[in-house]
């Protein structure tokens, strides 16, 4: 399971005071800060309103109705507590009530993998609860946090809780703060962690035509100690990849592959190989297996899928170009989730007629180090 958190349309048009005051947004803002540096969900992203300005229908009579507000761009801007999260998550602007309604934010909610989705902000009776109904319909479970929602009035904040109560628990669940930090936290002890491992050049190369550019020896030695004992999670070309297509050994080897059949499971207990249909398999499968640590070793869909759910990434960086790579790992130097923890000192290799580069002869020896990167913000699954 994962979780996002969707942080709706905190602006300072509903702060104490404002022309759309609402009850408690400061109370709610502060909240939120707290939930999202607890780093309980597994994402986050902001939406803001802003008044139509093609509007059609009864948005038309919107816009004369509000006009004085609309016309101040104060009221459009994020409330002060909230404002540094805004440059570090994405924020998604919207001219209509419900988020689900813009095809951006569907599209995001969508890609970010996630199943249930976490909701905040305000109007509680107007863009809150708009955006839960686009949830509901999207299939995604709902949490809606009552202290982290505010609303015009005790009695509209309550007459939305009643029109939640139909679709409860099965579609939506109410809690506060403290509480979904709590479930979270329990939910999280229980789960393996997970990183990622790989060899990748100077421009984030790490394969040609299915294989490796480049054999190390220092390099495969680190890689065969570190996940040694350990489960190693791959795609089925990757597997096919190795000697005779058998697994590694001394390790539990799963692998995702399309070809299986959704809910699908094939285990082989002699070479110590699972078989599993994708990501929510497998996740469910390391969380009841017991598994400590699981190392992922590619091909390239697999670490860009798999990266989300990552805490540290163990690349072998290599400060050489290899032409004609067609594989590619994600950049961490350009990702603002990750950060660069540790580098060891550079070391130099210098191949040899087994060992070449792939599709060409180094002249100078290959400059590498070992580099250990840490997921920040606290946003892995």
């Amino acid at each position: 399971m994962k979780d996002l958190l969707m942080v709706i349309d905190m602006q300072k048009a509903y702060l104490k005071g404002a022309p759309w005051e609402c009850l408690d947004t400061e109370g709610a803002a502060a909240n939120i800060a707290r939930l999202i540096d607890s780093g309980a969900a597994d994402g986050a992203v902001f939406t803001r309103y802003e008044y139509p300005k093609a509007p059609v229908g009864v948005w038309k009579a919107y816009n004369e109705l509000y006009a004085d507000i609309n016309a101040d761009p104060v009221n459009e801007e994020f409330v002060d507590e909230l404002l540094p999260y805004t440059e570090r998550f994405p924020v998604y602007v919207k001219d209509v009530y419900g988020s689900f309604s813009d095809p951006a934010i569907r599209a995001a909610v969508r890609e970010s993998g996630a199943d249930t989705l976490v909701v905040c902000g305000v109007v509680a009776e107007c863009c809150v609860i708009s955006t839960v109904c686009g949830a509901v319909d999207e299939g995604l479970k709902v949490i809606y946090l009552t202290d982290a929602v505010s609303g015009f009035t005790p009695e509209k904040m309550e007459g939305v809780l009643a029109v939640l109560s139909g679709w409860m628990p099965l579609h939506v669940e109410t809690m506060t703060t403290d509480e979904y930090i709590a479930s979270r936290a329990e939910r999280k002890e229980k789960r393996p962690v997970m990183i990622s491992i790989a060899a990748a050049d100077r421009n984030w190369a790490i394969g040609k035509d299915g294989d490796l550019l480049v054999s190390i020896p220092e390099d495969m030695k680190f890689f065969r100690e570190t996940t040694k004992g350990h489960t190693v999670v791959m795609g089925r070309k990757t597997l096919e990849s190795f000697p005779g297509g058998r697994p590694l050994k001394g390790r539990v080897n799963v692998v995702l592959s399309r070809q299986m059949t959704p809910g699908e499971t094939q285990v082989d207990e002699r070479t110590k190989l699972v078989v599993l249909p994708g990501i929510e398999e497998f996740l469910a499968w390391a969380e009841a297996s017991g598994q400590d640590e699981i190392y992922v070793i590619g091909g390239g869909s697999i670490y860009r899928a798999m990266l989300p759910y990552c805490s540290k990434a163990l690349i072998t960086f290599i400060r050489h170009g290899f032409e004609g790579a067609d594989t590619h790992y994600p950049n961490l130097d350009e990702d603002p989730d990750w950060a660069l923890a540790a580098e060891s000192e550079s070391f130099f290799w210098t191949p040899t007629a087994e060992g070449e580069p792939a599709g060409e002869a180094a002249a100078e020896p290959v400059e590498y180090s070992f580099r250990t990167y840490e997921r920040i913000n606290n946003r892995c699954y």
